[in-house]
C-alpha cells in the first residue's frame, strides 16, 4: 500500500513538471472518408514527452491528471483555430 501511494505521487510530481517544462505535444492525424478517399478533418492526439521514459500514449497519463484538475474533458490546448484551419487547407480539409 505504501508503495503504491509512493508511486502515484511520484507520478502526480511528474506530470506537473511536465506542465511546467512543456513535455507535451499534439499530433494531428487526417480524418479519412475511406469511400470518398477524403479528407473531412484532423484529429488532435496528445502524447507526453517523458524525460525518461521516453513518448508516452495517452492512457498512461490522462486519467491522473484529469483527477489532478490539470485538464477537463474536451479540453483543447494547442494552436489557433486559424493555424488549424491552415494545416487543414494543407491537407485537404473540406469544409
Amino acid at each position: 500500500m505504501h508503495e503504491e501511494a509512493l508511486t502515484e505521487l511520484q507520478r502526480k510530481i511528474q506530470l506537473r513538471a511536465a506542465v511546467e517544462h512543456h513535455e507535451f505535444e499534439l499530433y494531428y492525424q487526417p480524418l479519412v472518408k475511406s469511400k470518398e478517399r477524403t479528407t473531412y478533418g484532423v484529429e488532435a492526439l496528445l502524447r507526453w514527452h517523458h524525460p525518461t521514459r521516453g513518448l508516452l500514449e495517452p492512457i498512461e497519463f490522462v486519467e491522473l491528471a484529469e483527477e489532478m484538475g490539470l485538464i477537463v474533458p474536451y479540453w483543447s490546448v494547442g494552436p489557433s483555430p486559424g493555424m488549424l484551419r491552415s494545416r487543414s487547407s494543407s491537407i485537404g480539409t473540406r469544409r
